[in-house]
Parts: structure tokens; C-alpha cells; sequence
């Protein structure tokens, strides 16, 4: 284990702070890579971000927090959707923290809380363009490529990849 990280559920007062700069960051780099403002275009997103206790309240969805000597560095988002499949979201490490492991432990307990909520897959959504270390870490976790797209975005399109991998847990109960 890497000295002084520590990944998560978003418990205390300070992790659901320090999420929300964590996620604020992530939508304004969204915004300086694409001119696509999250906040504007997307509703859930705003009722996400305005209360992320209340949206990411279980038993469906979890925020989890990637923590250095105690301040929260990175997040990493949980969704179980009615289909069972389990949105991974709101993938962010704050630069400085970057490089020492963190997106992928978090990613190891999203995908023990998906399995342990019974999901059949993780899927999730990432640009192509510009998500390069974050598409990195998802193939060699085992996210393949599913679909690709244009997402109107304002002042342009954002090319989307959409990933998943199967879990463990739901393909040995089926199989």
C-alpha cells in the first residue's frame, strides 16, 4: 500500500467537500478541453453536483474517495442502473496526486461494490480525444469498447467511447 493513500466511501463532512472541488474540477477541464460546460447541458449533473450525499446515497449509488494524508484527491462515482449494469462516473484525480495509483484502487472498490450489489457489468463513458491516461487505466482493468459517438456540445461535438467489462461475480452465477 502506498504511504498515506487511502480509497473509500465519501463518509465525513470533508469528503463530500473536498468530492465536490474534485468533481467542479473535472467539469471545468471537460469545459477547457471541449467548450461542453457539464452544468449547463446536463440536468442530472446539476442535481448531482448540488447534493452529492443525497445522490450518491446507497443503496444504488456511491461516491468513493481516493484520500492522501487525509485530504480527498480523487473521485470515482457508482450508479446501478434498473438494467443491472453499474455506471462508473466522475473518474478524477486532482493533478498532483496523479501517478501513484490512485483511479486504480479506486476502480478495484467500485468494482467490489458492483459485484457485491449484484451488478452484471461495469460500463462507463470517456473521451477519446483527451481521456487518454483514464482510457489506459480501463483496458488494462478489462473495459472493452462498445460504442462510439457525437455528443452535441455547445460550441461543437465531443467524440464519447463507451466501455464495459463483465464482472466475476454476475458471469460464475450464470454460467
Amino acid at each position: 500500500m502506498a504511504r498515506g493513500i487511502v480509497v473509500g466511501p465519501a463518509t465525513t463532512e470533508a469528503d463530500w467537500v473536498g468530492a465536490r472541488k474534485c468533481i467542479l474540477e473535472l467539469f471545468d477541464w471537460i469545459l477547457e478541453c471541449t467548450a461542453f460546460d457539464v452544468l449547463q447541458h446536463l440536468a442530472d449533473a446539476r442535481q448531482e453536483i448540488a447534493d452529492l450525499r443525497t445522490y450518491y446515497s446507497p443503496p444504488f449509488r456511491r461516491l468513493f474517495v481516493g484520500r492522501i494524508d487525509g485530504r480527498v484527491v480523487a473521485t470515482m462515482g457508482l450508479k446501478l442502473d434498473a438494467d443491472g449494469r453499474a455506471e462508473v462516473r466522475r473518474v478524477w484525480t486532482r493533478r498532483s496526486a496523479r501517478g501513484r495509483g490512485i483511479s486504480h484502487r479506486l476502480l478495484q472498490r467500485v468494482t467490489k461494490e458492483a459485484e457485491r450489489l449484484g451488478a452484471r457489468c461495469l460500463w462507463l463513458r470517456t473521451a477519446p480525444t483527451f481521456m487518454l491516461a483514464a482510457q489506459r487505466l480501463y483496458v488494462r482493468s478489462g473495459f472493452q469498447p462498445v460504442t462510439f459517438y457525437q455528443w452535441p456540445a455547445g460550441a461543437g461535438e465531443v467524440e464519447v467511447l463507451e466501455m464495459e467489462r463483465g464482472l466475476a461475480s454476475f458471469l460464475s452465477r450464470n454460467s
